[in-house]
């Protein structure tokens, strides 16, 4: 499957997030594609409606940033703050 026109909406950090590892996210949307979904070692794929994006198995954070790309439609920063994998609620945003 390819994507067609990716748009960059955001990019995120979480220092210490797992075993001490900052992990980065660069968050695109797409409105196209060609192909078809292929299989994953991350998990099954599938298109989600984005109205039943919240009714998802997700991290407390993303949560939010979703929230943020459904109000802004430009680019966003975001650091997000976990300790022993509970999200501690701090976090910060910057639009661009």
């Amino acid at each position: 499957m390819e994507i067609i026109a990716p748009q960059l909406r955001g990019i995120l950090t979480f220092p210490g997030f797992a075993n001490d590892e900052d992990w980065y996210v660069f968050l695109f949307t797409a409105t196209d594609f060609t192909g078809t979904l292929k299989e994953c070692e991350e998990g099954e794929l599938a298109w989600v409606d984005k109205t039943k994006l919240n009714e998802l198995p997700m991290h407390d954070g993303d949560y939010l940033f979703l929230q943020w790309m459904q109000e802004h439609d430009g680019v966003f920063s975001g650091k997000f703050i976990y300790k022993d994998g509970e999200f501690t609620g701090e976090h910060n945003l910057i639009k661009y």
